[in-house]
């Protein structure tokens, strides 16, 4: 399996927003390829997200990629996506993984 870890910060005003985008963009994702995505909040900074999504392999992900990026809303929820991100910590912290076991 293929892993891609973001990690950003985002407004805490904006966190509803965020949210909805998320399930938007995964609905637009999954109709192009078999991906499951998970967020997650940390408990000791309030503005800290990691997204980490799994998909089947990296040719899989790519491909579904093209057809991804072929669909019109999904440079608006990207565009809406980084209005919520804190505003002097713009940075989006990106890392790919292949899952090696799962216990």
């Amino acid at each position: 399996m293929f892993i891609k870890i973001y990690e950003y910060d985002i407004r805490g005003d904006r966190e509803a927003l965020f949210l909805s985008i998320q399930e938007k963009a995964a609905s637009i994702y999954q109709a192009h390829m078999n991906c499951e995505v998970m967020l997650l909040k940390s408990l000791e900074d309030k503005t800290k997200w990691l997204e980490i999504s799994r998909y089947n392999s990296q040719d899989d992900y790519l491909n579904g990629m093209k057809r991804v990026n072929e669909v019109p809303a999904i440079q608006y929820l990207f565009k809406e996506f980084k209005s919520c991100l804190v505003s002097d910590i713009l940075d989006i912290q990106e890392q790919n993984y292949l899952m090696k076991l799962r216990i």
